[in-house]
This record gives structure tokens, sequence and C-alpha cells, in this order.
């Protein structure tokens, strides 16, 4: 089954495939000739289906967005509209070339198009020579929607899906998507780094109010990207930045290009994680990679990459790696867990003592829960290869682990004082070699107690004294096992198949969140996601298909940029959540549609080969700021409304439910996304 292979037309232009839904005024129609004709129709205007006669040329023709539907952008010296066909036309359509376009004019998501009937290539002509400089500011406006535009930014990513490839571009002003369909030959990487002007036409992303919650750009060919200034020849020979100067202030800077920084390996999880010091120790770097190439622990590297907003400390995305010779082996600093707390040792290779009084069976990586006096810190394997030698690891033993610190920091205060403050940090291991056992645990269990005690009951008054002590000894054992209790209660929060938070802790989580913002003032989202026919795929493929299903989508969900204080939670059968605390009606739909794009992406990336490649999922979200007359089944029924919406709606979408106050009341309106 095809499957959609991209969304942003689809969210901004499908409504207006259909047919009118108003019948025509009496009498016979104006014929309308120019694309600003028609993209200026009010809506009772475009659902009267005007007769439409264009000659504009093409700017970007897309057969593969849909098995149901193909995408055009035409151009006229009026102005730009969308035109949807419902079939291919004669002859191949080449963006550049003059067409004739008739139809009817449509209703879509955002703005009025053309229902094409028949496009026809009447001869060559050229892509507009005048193209607005706009900015991610403007283009959220609205104005400029499916104009030809032109931005200005450095490509950050290229990541190619299907016969689609995305740039990521950060513009003066935030991010952005432009896409294109796959030139054979083409070589998109170079773009990497280097600062462009792009021309294209605006897409937006919208809601079912008709409004825009997003934005892309939609662009036909690499004729259209002019670098301004190239990627950097060779990143790894620029000079290397100390990693306390990340993100630091830069004055005049606009826009953030490639950084080099060097350092010693601390730890490496190959294709996912690696984290370096400098020389004098004294400052560490963890940054996400892709890269499999092994480097020993005190190799010395150079990495080159973007600098963002890690946790505690910065990071580098897209980053690459390379050998920079051999180096000193880098020495754990002994450090309590008070320390550690503090932040200072973030992305540090530390060595910690704690008491191991948990084990997670779920996690995706083997982990262990360890108490160092009033703390309770995570212990990470990086590889299930390793899971069998966490049994060795007994409850009750007392460890020394070497590892890299990973700070969680959350964000408190008001507007006039914000501040990032440690919450938790955990211990990364490069193996179970960095785990030294200094103490089994103690033999005097109450299983061992047990039949001491009953042969006390013998003994003399002499020994008396012995069986008080052997009593105290039993008030200490029943704390560690209080302790443990606590510990599993935390564990027990844990989905067993997907290994996310389960119904019990995201119900925990939801109240908590909700009484949060009914004091602050402050919106909380919610998102219901829902796999579309997962029955079907069940009876057709078998429950342990249906069960890695849900575990890719799970792992789908997770791999979406989220803040920490963001829960994705599995709610049952074939169903997720997440909570977004003060996040807003503009922002969570945002969230909801990079998750419905992350499954999306899961289903391209397995298409043939069986159900994965059959997966999407329906969302509904539901922002509210409660009082209290409100609950948070409040907000879980706003959002099973919007999610029922969007089944009805035809699934694999996102619909919205917000609040409007109206007097003292608040009333929940429903949209589709």
């Amino acid at each position: 089954m095809r499957r959609r292979a991209a969304i942003w037309i689809c969210a901004a232009c499908i409504v207006g495939c259909l047919p009118p839904t108003a019948s025509p005024a009496s009498g016979p129609m104006r014929v309308l000739t120019k694309a600003r004709a028609v993209h200026s129709l009010t809506v009772e205007e475009a659902r009267r289906g005007y007769p439409v006669r264009l000659r504009a040329v093409a700017t970007y023709y897309d057969p593969y967005v849909d098995s149901r539907h193909i995408a055009l952008l035409v151009h006229d010296a009026s102005g730009s509209v969308f035109v949807a066909l419902s079939s291919p036309p004669r002859g191949p359509i080449v963006p550049g070339r003059l067409l004739e376009v008739n139809g009817t004019s449509g209703l879509g998501d955002f703005a009025p198009i053309v229902n094409g009937s028949s496009v026809r290539v009447v001869g060559k002509s050229r892509f507009p020579a005048a193209a607005p400089r706009v900015s991610l500011t403007d283009l959220l406006r609205g104005k400029h929607d499916g104009a030809w535009i032109e931005v200005e930014g450095v490509v950050r990513s290229v990541r190619e899906i299907g016969r689609h490839v995305n740039l990521g571009i950060m513009l003066s002003d935030g991010f952005i998507y432009a896409t294109t369909l796959r030139e054979d030959g083409a070589n998109y990487s170079r773009l990497v780094d280097a600062m462009i002007t792009l021309h294209g036409n605006a897409v937006p992303v919208v809601n079912g109010k008709q409004q825009m919650t997003g934005v892309r750009i939609v662009f036909p060919d690499l004729k259209q990207v002019k670098i301004e200034e190239p990627a950097t020849a060779n990143p790894f020979q620029l000079p290397a930045l100390p990693i306390d100067r990340l993100l630091s202030y830069t004055p005049k800077i606009v826009f953030q290009r490639l950084v080099r920084v060097r350092g010693t390996v601390s730890l490496q999880w190959p294709g996912r994680s690696v984290c370096i010091q400098e020389t004098a120790a004294v400052n560490g770097l963890c940054v996400q990679t892709s890269e499999t190439a092994h480097f020993a622990n005190g190799e010395l590297v150079d990495i080159v990459g973007f600098p963002a907003i890690g946790g505690m400390t910065p990071t580098l995305t897209d980053a690459r790696m390379r050998s920079a010779g051999s180096g000193q082996t880098v020495v754990a600093t002994p450090v309590t867990a008070e320390q550690a707390m503090q932040g200072d040792y973030d992305a540090r290779l530390v060595q910690i003592e704690g008491r191991v009084i948990g084990k997670s069976r779920v996690a995706k990586d083997p982990t262990m829960v360890l108490a160092a006096g009033k703390f309770l810190f995570r212990v990470v394997l990086p590889d299930r290869r390793w899971a069998s030698a966490v049994p060795d690891w007994e409850e009750g033993s007392t460890l020394r682990v070497t590892g890299i610190c990973s700070v969680q920091i959350e964000t408190i205060g008001d507007i006039q004082e914000v501040l990032s403050v440690p919450s938790s940090f955990r211990i990364l291991l490069r193996s179970p070699e960095d785990v030294a056992v200094l103490q089994r645990p103690s033999w005097w269990t109450p299983n061992h107690l047990f039949p001491l005690l009953v042969g006390a009951l013998a003994i003399t008054l002499c020994v008396l004294g012995w069986v008080a002590v052997l009593r105290h000894r039993i008030a200490e054992q029943t704390a560690v096992i209080q302790n443990q209790n606590v510990v599993f209660r935390n564990l027990s929060f844990k989905d067993g198949l997907t290994g996310i938070p389960n119904r019990r802790q995201f119900d925990e989580t939801l109240d908590a969140e909700f009484k949060r913002s009914a004091r602050s003032l402050s919106p909380v989202s919610l998102l219901l996601l829902d796999i579309d026919h997962f029955k079907d795929l069940n009876d057709e493929y078998g429950h342990q298909h249906g069960d890695e299903c849900l575990k890719r989508v799970a792992e789908a969900l997770t791999s979406v940029p989220l803040r920490d204080r963001d829960l994705v939670a599995r709610y049952g059968g074939e169903e997720f959540a997440v909570i977004l605390p003060d996040c807003d009606e503009i922002g969570a739909p945002m969230v909801a549609e990079r998750m419905r794009v992350a499954v999306f992406d899961l289903a391209i990336a397995h298409r043939g080969s069986g159900s994965h490649g059959r997966l999407s999922i329906s969302v509904g979200c539901a922002t509210m700021v409660p009082d209290h007359r409100d609950t948070s089944n409040s907000l879980v029924a706003m959002a099973d409304r919007a999610l029922y919406q969007a089944k009805l709606l035809g699934r694999n979408r996102t619909s919205a439910a917000a609040e409007e106050y109206q007097g003292s009341r608040t009333v929940s309106v429903v949209s589709p996304v």
C-alpha cells in the first residue's frame, strides 16, 4: 500500500481536492484567468466552483506526494496558486514550462486553490525572476502562502527519503525544512554548512480552522539554490574552539556555522554518542552522532558540528569525527552524589560509589539504580549484549562506577528570573569493566534470620542481649527492603513491551502537571495518538508483528526532540499519550505533526516490508489553562474528542482541541490539523 511521501502539501491543500459543497449561483459565472484572482477569492466564492483558465509557469510538480493526488504549483505575472490534480496529465510536466490549466476554484485548508481538470504543456518558459526575500517570521504570518519566495540561511542537514530530499536550513530567525524531488547524480551533501539563497514556493501547514501552524518550502531543482558562501572546504582545519566557548556571547553573529572542537575520547557508544574532554580535563562535551567508526578511549579526536542547546551544557548537532592522533588517557575524577548534582561535572569522566537497590528489566539499555546518601541515580550500559553482566552486581552490593556524568536539568523561576538547575544525574558506562564491586550484600537477610530466631527461643537468658542485637539488624534490613520497594515502585511505571512510561506513570504525571498549571495559570497540552487500523495489522500479520509495530512506534515517538518535563507514555493497547507542560495551542500541534511525521518516516523506511510499511497514526491534541472547576479528565476528554475527529476526517492526521474564552467559562473547540 502506498503511503504519503510528504505531508506538507496534503496538510495545506488536500481538502480542496474535494468537489465544491455549495451549489453554484444561478447564471453564468465569470472565468478566472489569473492566479491571483483565484487565490484572492473568499471562502464562499471559492466554494462556488468558478471556471478557471490559466497560462502559467510550473514552479513545482510532485507526482509522488500521494498515490491519490498530484501536487502542482504554478505562477503567472499576478502571483502563484496551488493546482490539485486527481490523475496524471498527458505528457510529462517539467518545472519551468508554460502550462495551460483548466479547472474550477476550490477551497483548500488555508486559501483557495484550483481543482485541475486538465493541464497541458504549451511551451517553454522560465522561473520567475523576482522573488521577495522573506524571513521565517514573514512566512509564519501566512501572507506568502504558495508564493514564489527567496530565503537565506545555512544548510544544517541533508536527508534523502525515498524520492525526496529534505534540506534543514537555519534562517536568521529560526529553522525551516525545504523539500525537493531527488535528482539523479546530484551531490546534496556539499550544501551542508553552506550559506545559500533558495528560491521556492512557501507551503503552509494548518489546522482545521484554516490557521497556520507551520510552514515548509518546496523547490523544483538545485538550480534554485545559490551558494553565497560555500561550505568550509575542510572543516577539520578550522581553529579549535574551546568547549567552554560553545554558544557563548559573540557580537554581530547572524548565522552559526560549523565549529571544530578537540578533545580526548572519554566514552563512545558507536552510532549513538561520543563524549570528549579537553586536555586540561576541566571541560567535557557529549554529542549525538550516527558515525560508527571506533575510537579508542584516550584517543585524541577532532569533532565538527553545529552548536546547539543541550542539557546542562551545549552540544553539537550533525557531528562528524576524525582522529587527531594519540592522546593522554582521561583520568576519572572521584566525586560524591552531592557534587554530581551541582552540575559542574556534566559530560566529564567521574568515579562515584553507591549501593545497588534495583535493576530495570524493560529499559532499552541495561540500567541499575544506585543509592548514595539521600540521592538516587541511574547507571546505564550502552548495549543489551552486556545485560548478562548486570545480574552479577547483586542488589545490596556497594559499587564503584566509572563513567560520564550526564546531568538532567529543569527550568525554574518567573518572568523576572529564569534559571536552569540540575534535577537529577546518571552515569553512562563504557563497558562492564567500569564497575568494581567494593562490598557484597550482607548475609543477614530475613530468610537467614528466621531459623536463627526460632533456635534463639531455646537459648538461655544470657544470650537475650544477642537477640536484641539481631532484632536491631532486622529493623535495618526492613528499612532497606522498604527503600527497595520505593525503587521497584518507580520501575513499575515502565511499560513491559515498549520500555516507555506506562498508564500508571501517565495518570500520576498528568494529575501533577494539571494541578501545577492551575496554580500558575499556565497552559498544559495533551496528545493522544492511535495507530491506524492496528487491529487489521494484527489480524493480517499476527500478534508478534503487532508487538513489534508497537515497539517501533514507541521508538519513533521518543526520537522526536522533547523537553525533560515532557512525557511520552503508552496509554493502552495501540494508544500512546504525550504530556506537554507549559505548551500552548500553537506549539502542541507542531509537536504532534513532528511525531506523526516520525512514524510516517518509519513507514517510508520500511515500505514493502509488511506491517511496518503501513504504519500511520492519528493524533488528538488538546490544550487547556485549567481553573478550580476543571480536572485532568477534562483535558483527556478534549484530546479524545480531537482524536475521534482525526479518525473521522480520514486518519493519518492531527486534530486539535483548544480553549476559547466565553465570559467566565471555557469551551472546547475541536479542529483537524
